[in-house]
């Protein structure tokens, strides 16, 4: 099941930052978790829709094949693994000098990528070696 929001217009979407910004608003529409200015609230957004879009399709494409959810195909998940590498470094370029994605403090960007994370665990580092080699 795909978790869906409706928007002032009855439309709906599969966009889960939007759902996600939706249920921090309820519980506080001016939570400092969604970015304090317009800049940060802009920035925010940004970053949840890499996460959702990118960053999560190459991680799916990469575990997707490793664990046998779909056909391997040995190139495509090598690739998906080269992609997470290089969306990981554009990630450490931001945090080496900052603390947090945006602004000075935690915001639902940076709890929503250490979600994405987490899917990682699965794939070991000697089973990259051995897929990338």
């Amino acid at each position: 099941m795909t978790p869906t929001v409706f928007s002032t217009n009855n439309k709906f979407t599969n966009k889960h930052h939007l759902l996600l910004q939706s249920v921090v608003k309820l519980h506080d529409e001016n939570s400092p978790l969604l970015g304090k200015t317009f800049e940060e609230r802009t920035q925010v957004l940004q970053y949840l829709s890499f996460a959702t879009s990118d960053f999560m399709t190459a991680v799916s494409t990469a575990i997707g094949g490793i664990l046998g959810r779909v056909p391997f195909n040995k190139k495509a998940v090598q690739e998906a693994i080269h992609e997470v590498d290089q969306y990981t470094e554009l990630l450490e370029k931001r945090l080496v000098n900052y603390t947090y994605l945006v602004g000075e403090r935690l915001t639902v960007a940076d709890l929503f990528f250490a979600t994405c994370f987490l899917s990682l665990i699965h794939i070991s580092e000697p089973t990259r070696l051995q897929l990338i080699s």
